[in-house]
């Protein structure tokens, strides 16, 4: 189509179906300058067309690596070797290491690999010795035949585990009662009966080990209620999942409402966030379709935070006031995925992932590439793959330390890799996952270097991804949140369980604690009250 009538007459002549005087040009140096113009023409189509087939090749190589590969981006060229040179490290190639003076040649072999079966960690459970004996009847020697057989010991064969099934025990409260002997001549007689502690939920059976096994299921290993109703009828237990709904509701507002918000509080007080955010279906939202897609929020303290507190948060939308009017007070470092939504917080320093940034570049790498680091994406993942190597060796040191080290180490790297960036930003096929990754780069480059100003920043924002995965697995299987108070009572009961998980808190000893003990309390408007039940101020057994 880009082709028009005098350049098929000009390819029809360079065919030699024409003469020049047949498509009217007397003068070569004109019919020249057609020629040279059709074959631009023509050069231009084909580049087009190749790029259009590499992008359709990319599209088709990525849809492929997501339905059919690993989701892992781990890669051979993650860490480089220590004796390679980088490509960003000029000045210092007169710095290679010197070899050493004796060399032992050893001849290759190959070993086979010795399959070796992990052993189980039984220390923790509980021990019942079994014995195997002979018959009596059966005690004689297979030498002589003699019965006068005598024990010497016992010798150890093997260990086994035996599971006894789970059961549903039904506590009949009763209450001994008093009557005073002196009063009994009187008119009024006086009883004096046993205390008696509150429920956990009035009129109901429940009890805190029923509702923390309920709650554990459903949002620490994602079961949902349908599936647990089941399991309790093989116990023996009739359980609907709409009592079970009714019941967390229940233990939402009464108990985990006012410890959330001060574990809120607490939070908002950190110089270091993270914050990210997944889409999840609320059934029965007020002016809204059940179809609508809504949010769950999250929000979490930094990697070298004296606590470790996780807040999720429901909202019906993703819009950016979401983060602001929940962040609203917060003073510091946001570390997030670098949605444009997070751009309406205000008075805070903004920090990009660059476990994003790296993403992306994995996806662009080519597809059984023989040398993947001769590549453009293979040489920028190696680059950043030493920045996390800097941060991994400063996990134990300072913060005053770990910031010092990262100007002297880190730094450097992360500049020469810009100016990299910039000078192949122009080689690179526009539309392509590596343009789109350079793009990324570049747009966000302060954010993504503003990790270097304090050393309790982390370099990404795997923080928050690693604890927003519990939420985005139990999705899977539960699907959607009956109404917006389900979501929230949700939102509430994620955010203790994970920030018990990050704390290494047992989550079963302490959902038991606070219900046995919270339900006792004659108030809990007092933040000094709620303080005791916070996840690192409860004496509890931790998880190793």
């Amino acid at each position: 189509t880009l082709v028009n009538a005098a350049f098929i007459r000009v390819l029809w002549y360079n065919r030699g179906i024409l003469n020049a005087g047949e498509i009217g040009v007397s003068d070569n140096s004109l019919l020249e300058k057609l020629k040279a113009e059709y074959e631009q023409k023509i050069a231009e189509m084909e580049l087009r067309h190749k790029q259009e087939m590499d992008l359709m090749k990319e599209q088709l190589s990525s849809m492929r690596r997501l339905l059919f590969s690993s989701k892992s981006e781990r890669t051979k060229i993650i860490l480089p070797n220590p004796d390679q040179l980088s490509l960003f490290d000029e000045v210092d190639q007169e710095a290679a290491p010197e070899l050493s003076e004796e060399a032992t040649t050893v001849k290759t072999h190959k070993r086979k690999k010795q399959r070796t079966q992990k052993k189980l960690d039984l220390s923790k459970a509980e021990r019942n010795v079994v014995v195997l004996d002979i018959p009596e009847k059966d005690r004689h020697c297979p030498a002589c035949g003699s019965d006068e057989l005598v024990p010497v010991g016992k010798e150890h064969v093997r260990d086994e585990v035996r599971i006894i099934p789970a059961k549903i025990i039904v506590d009949e409260i009763y209450q001994n009662v008093y009557k005073c002997k002196a009063c009994e001549n009187d008119e009024h007689v006086e009883f004096v009966k046993a205390p008696t502690p509150k429920p956990l939920v009035p009129n109901s059976p429940v009890t805190p080990s029923v509702i923390t096994a309920t709650m554990l299921n459903k949002f620490q290993f994602a079961l949902p209620l349908q599936r647990q109703e089941k399991l309790w009828q093989i116990m023996g237990l009739n359980l609907s999942k709409q009592t079970m709904a009714n019941w967390i509701q229940y233990a939402y507002r009464d108990y985990l409402k006012p410890l959330i918000g001060l574990m809120k509080k607490q939070l908002l007080s950190e110089n270091i966030l993270h914050a990210d955010e997944t889409p999840v279906q609320v059934l029965k939202e007020k002016g809204r379709k059940n179809k609508s897609k809504s949010y769950m929020w999250l929000y979490a303290t930094g990697q070298y935070a004296k606590h470790h507190i996780r807040v999720f948060e429901y909202q019906p939308s993703r819009a950016g006031a979401c983060a602001s009017k929940f962040l609203e007070g917060f003073h510091g470092y946001l570390h997030t995925d670098a949605y444009a939504g997070y751009s309406q917080v205000d008075d805070v320093i903004h920090c990009c992932c660059m476990a994003h940034a790296r993403r992306k570049f994995v996806e662009a790498l080519p597809e059984n590439i023989e040398h993947p680091d001769e590549t453009i994406p293979g040489r920028v993942i190696k680059e950043m793959g030493r920045l996390f190597k800097i941060e991994q060796d400063c996990q134990e040191i300072s913060a005053e330390e770990r910031q010092k080290q990262r100007e002297k180490e880190a730094k450097p790297i992360l500049l020469a890799l810009f100016e990299y960036l910039e000078k192949e930003q122009g080689h690179v096929p526009q539309s392509s996952k590596l343009s789109k990754a350079i793009n990324y780069c570049l747009s966000h480059r302060n954010e993504l270097m503003n990790y270097l100003r304090d050393g309790d920043c982390s370099i990404s924002n795997n923080l928050a991804e690693r604890s927003i995965r519990p939420f985005t697995i139990g999705r899977k299987n539960w699907v959607f949140s009956g109404s917006p108070a389900g979501a929230e009572a949700s939102a509430a009961a994620y955010s203790l369980i994970e920030t018990c998980i990050a704390n290494k808190v047992d989550t079963k000893e302490y959902l038991e604690y606070i219900f046995t003990n919270m339900s006792q309390e004659e108030s809990l408007k007092d933040d000094s009250v709620l303080e005791k039940y916070l996840p690192w101020n409860v004496n509890l057994p931790t998880e190793e």
